[in-house]
């Protein structure tokens, strides 16, 4: 059998990626082209590249789907960092400054349901409102695992209340997400919610559970595994946050850490 062309590599792995052994060097040519197409930097360009030299059909479909790949990649990741970095920054910076940022919840047919974060509240292990306050429990376990991790309580025996853990792994702290603007899948939230008046949709914590479908099911879940999904704006609301001291507690309450949206459209 004749040995294979480097071109007969990249056909291959187009085709079928799966079936073939990722050997870098035959990623070498690409890197190359992303450092020069995308980043600027000295080096060949695309034409360097064994599938665009050939005269084939392939070659238009492989560099479009690799520029697709990379962009939608970046813009993935780049988004995601960017929420980490501000809950791993503790409950209170993140309670006030995810403020505007898009939560959806992603449905069994792939549909989004959510909005715009308008209301949070942070609980730290200090406070003596919050549930981390006396420690580590069976309950509150999933305050502990860090940044990124979902944790939802039922409260009063009534509704489910959804928080976004910050801070390190350990340090019990967290938001609790008590109001969203509908901007997505509000249908769907208006039979959740039994047909309620649009203003009454989400404008409570257990209404945000209520109309996203969040019950305690999704206690310890990950934002990175897919379920939920935090966007940063997108410049349709100008942004302004007011603090204002928490509500429906009887402990610490001089605390300012009740976050609300004020925002003109």
């Amino acid at each position: 059998m004749p040995r294979r062309s480097r071109y007969d590599k990249y056909r291959a792995l187009a085709l079928n990626p799966l079936s073939e052994r990722h050997d870098t060097a035959n990623y070498a040519p690409v890197a190359q082209w992303i450092r020069a197409s995308v980043f600027g930097t000295e080096g060949r360009g695309f034409e360097s590249l064994p599938v665009y030299q050939t005269k084939s059909p392939l070659r238009a479909g492989f560099l479009f789907g690799l520029l697709v790949s990379f962009i939608f990649y970046t813009k993935e990741y780049t988004e995601s960092m960017e929420y980490m970095d501000i809950l791993r920054q503790g409950s209170v910076y993140a309670a006030e400054n995810l403020i505007g940022w898009r939560l959806y919840v992603r449905e069994v047919d792939g549909s989004l349901t959510g909005g715009v974060i308008a209301e949070t509240e942070a609980y730290t292990p200090e406070d003596k409102a919050s549930h981390t306050h006396k420690g580590e429990t069976l309950r509150n376990g999933a305050m502990y695992r860090g940044a990124g991790t979902v944790y939802v309580y039922f409260s009063y025996g009534m509704h489910w209340c959804m928080n976004l853990v910050a801070g390190t792994k350990g340090s019990g702290e967290g938001l609790l997400l008590r109001s969203i603007i509908p901007d997505k899948g509000i249908e769907i939230m208006r039979q959740r919610r039994n047909y309620q008046v649009d203003k009454l949709l989400t404008n409570g914590p257990g209404k945000v559970c209520q109309a996203l479908g969040v019950t305690g099911t999704d206690n310890g879940a990950l934002l990175a595994e897919g379920r939920f999904i935090l966007l940063p704006p997108d410049g349709s609301l100008r942004v302004a946050v007011t603090a204002t001291p928490r509500i429906g507690i009887s402990r610490d309450t001089h605390r300012l850490w009740r976050f609300v949206l004020q925002a003109d459209s």
